[in-house]
């Protein structure tokens, strides 16, 4: 157990987050009939803290989680929940129409759909006789 704990610890990306102030925000990206889609978990956000941009091949989602003004008697004995600033780059398939993007964000899940062009059916062979040449 303990072996698996430093392998875990040790994973690059559960390292950088141990020693970064920024927020991480997991994310799930698919391919659902003719879009592909981009959900980002960001409980807790304002709508307004978000930014999304799409920059050539690349969709940015950069904000900034503030912790909730509330007064508590006494010290605080423990805080687990995070706040600052995040930035997630997501890497988008080269046919997705980028131009004509949607997003959304409800329940704390940011979703940004690509419309993917159809792709159309090959036109059907026809046997070429040739181009008649006429003899004069």
């Amino acid at each position: 157990r303990v072996g698996s704990f430093v392998d875990d610890v040790l994973n690059s990306e559960n390292l950088s987050n141990a020693f970064s102030d920024d927020l991480r925000v997991p994310h799930d990206a698919y391919q659902e009939g003719d879009e592909f889609i981009v959900e980002i978990e960001l409980p807790g956000m304002q709508k307004e803290a978000i930014q999304v941009q799409i920059h050539e091949d690349e969709l940015i989602v950069k904000g900034e989680k503030q912790p909730t003004p509330t007064e508590r008697p006494g010290e605080v004995q423990k805080r687990e929940r995070q706040y600052g600033s995040f930035l997630k780059t997501v890497v988008l398939p080269d046919d997705v129409e980028k131009e004509k993007s949607k997003a959304a964000y409800k329940m704390g899940v940011l979703t940004i759909r690509f419309p993917r062009p159809q792709a159309t059916p090959p036109a059907p062979e026809t046997e070429d006789d040739g181009t008649s040449v006429e003899i004069n």
